[in-house]
């Protein structure tokens, strides 16, 4: 008779691994939470927490504006990209740039409802200090500092604004304000959700070292990430990331010390029961701002690339009509007429700048017109689009110019065309190219450059009609006279 024996192996039901992390996580948190309840030893303030990362920043500061390491940082990403940003679109740093803001929204929206917990839940209320602090770093620091205040009024152009980089704005140093620009590089506003984590190695440092280190240290990590994958997309140079650490370490900073949670992190004695009508207002108020904030951040990015479809539109006469919005505009000479570009920014899912291209044939010519429009809601919000016409075939060229910024090279130009501006308010560059440009109208805009004196001119390239509802400002000139290198 035989008798089979076998050997047992432990094996973990999912519910009751379940169980057990949950109960390890339960006691780690426990754990935290009874360390930071304790008195600590360690020193409530000192300098070196100031001045290291001063010296750091200055340091780092001085150093990218005296050697122009942030053109000559973007000028490599850019030249790896064979002339283009797409390094960028790497599925790595694509994904840091639209998914990389969740985990620090994540921690907001906690604070939020654990603020307003605080009121009802006795083990809660302790910890409403804290929920404050964590929210107001993400509104001063990200919020207020960076994207409603230097951002918005600084005017530092982005990388892909730049000349040479695939713009037509001149670069300017770090710490360059240029209130005449619409340029919102400075500072890196993505990056400062992944800075935003140093918070917590200020809430820990005098009761877990080490994981306030951690903190320290991973958020930095993850900011710098963030702000590498902004900088490979030509949004940011590095001194704007650089800065965006510098805004969130000292936000933080400066809270902890005013919310007092040097002097301790849980603060007991706080009442409960309902949440005074002032706060349930401001906690709403801020709520309805951070949701709005969450979806104003979502990436939005809209490519263009038109060419001719129809046969009948590939030669004879052309007539075309641009109704434009907002961003660069570069109309060049080109062997067939070709429209390409990208618009670019930040705003609620689904809205856009929609484009739209017909073709029509029409007796004697043929008739093309490219229009965009608005839709939703957007921020920050640019785009760069280069035009190739085939001026020897353009009859007119029909524009309603929004609030762009435009630059019509005439180069090689055979025929005389007619350049017709029925509205806008934005700025247009006219290259005549040593043709003479015949203006008429233009009673409500702002001509700048030299007309010919003598109406009855024969060498007339371009008839420039400009309407009374165009109000914004033309520039004519070729590239050296008005500064712009090519």
């Amino acid at each position: 008779m035989t008798e089979k024996t076998g050997t047992a192996t432990d094996t973990y039901h999912p519910k009751a691994l379940w169980k057990e992390l949950r109960g390890k996580a339960s006691d780690w948190f426990a754990t935290l939470r009874d360390d930071l309840e304790q008195d600590s030893a360690e020193p409530v303030f000192m300098w070196r927490w100031v001045l290291i990362p001063l010296a750091v920043i200055t340091g780092l500061t001085v150093f990218a504006r005296l050697t122009n390491f942030d053109l000559g940082m973007q000028e490599l990403i850019y030249q790896a990209g064979d002339g283009s940003w797409r390094l960028g679109d790497h599925p790595f740093w694509y994904s840091l740039y639209k998914l990389g803001t969740f985990p620090a929204t994540i921690v907001v929206l906690l604070s939020v409802l654990g603020y307003i917990g605080s009121w009802k839940k006795q083990p809660l209320r302790r910890w409403r200090r804290v929920f404050l602090f964590l929210l107001f770093c993400a509104i001063v620091g990200p919020g207020i500092v960076t994207n409603a205040g230097l951002k918005e009024y600084w005017g530092r152009p982005r990388p892909r604004e730049v000349q040479g980089l695939g713009g037509h704005s001149q670069f300017e140093k770090i710490l360059t304000i240029d209130k005449s620009s619409d340029g919102k590089s400075f500072p890196c506003g993505h990056a400062t959700m992944g800075f935003y984590f140093v918070c917590g190695f200020f809430l820990l440092r005098r009761h877990r070292k080490k994981l306030a280190q951690w903190f320290l240290i991973g958020g930095f990590l993850v900011g710098a990430f963030m702000g590498i994958a902004r900088m490979a997309q030509g949004g940011h140079f590095f001194s704007d990331v650089v800065w965006a650490g510098a805004v969130c370490y000292f936000t933080a900073m400066g809270l902890y010390y005013l919310f007092g949670l040097h002097k301790g992190i849980v603060r007991r004695g706080l009442r409960s029961g309902k949440m005074p009508l002032w706060l349930t207002v401001s906690m709403a108020a801020a709520a309805v701002g951070l949701v709005t904030a969450i979806l104003l951040a979502s990436p939005y990015r809209g490519q263009r690339n038109y060419y001719i479809l129809n046969d009948f539109a590939k030669k004879g006469p052309l007539e075309i009509l641009l109704i434009l919005t907002i961003g660069e505009i570069e109309i060049r000479q080109g062997e067939d007429l070709h429209i390409e570009g990208e618009a670019y920014g930040h705003g609620v899912p689904t809205s856009k700048i929609g484009a739209h291209y017909v073709e029509w044939e029409r007796e004697g010519f043929s008739a093309i017109w490219y229009s965009e429009r608005f839709s939703g809601w957007l921020a920050e919000v640019n785009q760069q689009l280069y035009m190739d016409f085939p001026w020897e075939r353009v009859r007119k060229l029909k524009m309603e110019a929004g609030n762009t910024k435009m630059w019509i090279d005439l180069d090689r130009i055979e025929n005389v065309a007619t350049i017709q501006f029925f509205s806008g308010e934005g700025e247009v560059h006219l290259y005549p190219r040593g043709k003479v440009v015949k203006l008429i109208g233009g009673e409500n805009a702002r001509i700048i450059g030299e007309l010919p004196d003598d109406p009855r001119a024969k060498d007339v390239g371009c008839r420039l009609l400009v309407d009374p509802e165009f109000t914004g400002t033309i520039y004519i000139g070729d590239p050296q006279e008005s500064g712009r290198t090519e």
